[in-house]
């Protein structure tokens, strides 16, 4: 069975792996995220989104390389 359009597998459970040692302290309750779910473990707050972003979305979204305005590390 070929799994084709599935990306790096490999690569993207060393990332997830990595993120996983890098954990932010677990909140209260859970938060509502910029893709829709919800997550204990919110690292920054998106204004431009009205929502908040785990540390894999902010890479997937590249908020820090791209200097984005709404991204703000101290509204937790």
């Amino acid at each position: 069975m070929k799994h084709h359009g599935r990306g790096n597998r490999i690569a993207q459970k060393k990332r997830k792996r990595e993120r996983k040692k890098h954990l932010p302290p677990k909140q209260p309750e859970k938060v509502v995220l910029i893709d829709g779910n919800q997550s204990f473990y919110p690292v920054a707050y998106c204004a431009v989104h009205g929502a908040y972003l785990t540390e894999g979305l902010a890479d997937t979204h590249r908020c820090v390389k791209r200097n984005c305005n709404g991204y703000r590390v101290d509204d937790l």
